[in-house]
């Protein structure tokens, strides 16, 4: 299995250009966090390979089982079927975190 990298930043571990950056509160009010939003959304449709004008980017905050619960109240139609799966990765990681 490939190494996994946790991107969880924690004071043993963060560089202190990391540390130094996480010093800076944006707010979603501000118009450098609506920049930075919108270049986020923008490069991560370009990577799905898509038109920005047929998909929408949206970016929640919270943990994998926020998301996941948040995504399938709004998004999921009641009369669509849904079906989940676990990566190997996604299944170590739980395991570890456990």
């Amino acid at each position: 299995m490939n190494d996994v990298v946790l991107m969880t930043p924690d004071i043993a571990s963060t560089q202190a250009g990391v540390k130094m950056a996480m010093q800076i509160d944006l707010a979603p009010q501000s118009s450098d966090f609506r920049a930075l939003t919108r270049h986020l959304c923008q490069a991560l449709l370009k990577i799905a390979s898509v038109d920005p004008h047929d998909f929408a980017c949206v970016l929640l905050p919270g943990d994998d089982a926020t998301i996941l619960e948040a995504t399938l109240q709004t998004v999921i139609p009641n009369h669509d079927a849904v079906c989940l799966w676990r990566s190997m990765v996604w299944q170590a990681l739980k395991s570890w975190r456990n």
